[in-house]
């Protein structure tokens, strides 16, 4: 997974980059397919936000914003509000697969069916 931070009116440390590092590579466990993280982190007087961004696969992007009065603790909500999100996507993307049927098996069952019923057809004529 590419992880881009972006800081907007404070100075990004490395501690700051590590903890959010750390926290999204959780949510690697949950699905497999996260292809790019982006992550804004804000400072506006005395609250920061932070909004991040995921680029999964099966055609989604989710995402999280948390704003609290310190800058961890918005990067853990935002990224506790993004792991429902993934279970529920990687849920969804089981449920659409899992359920149906394949459309060559319906059609022949169906052929099937009606071939069985002009055989009927013709042995009563």
């Amino acid at each position: 997974m590419d992880i881009t931070t972006t800081a907007r009116h404070f100075d990004l440390t490395a501690e700051i980059k590590e903890h959010t590092e750390k926290k999204l590579s959780r949510l690697a466990r949950y699905f497999d397919r996260i292809h790019e993280a982006h992550v804004i982190l804000t400072k506006e007087k005395f609250r920061y936000s932070a909004e991040i961004t995921l680029h999964v696969g099966g055609g989604a992007d989710l995402v999280g914003r948390e704003e609290t009065p310190d800058v961890f603790g918005s990067i853990d909500g935002a990224v506790d509000r993004l792991e429902g999100q993934v279970k529920r996507h990687k849920g969804r993307l089981k449920d659409r697969r899992g359920t149906g049927e394949k459309v060559g098996s319906v059609l022949a069952a169906e052929e099937e069916e009606m071939s069985a019923e002009d055989t009927e057809a013709d042995t009563e004529q």
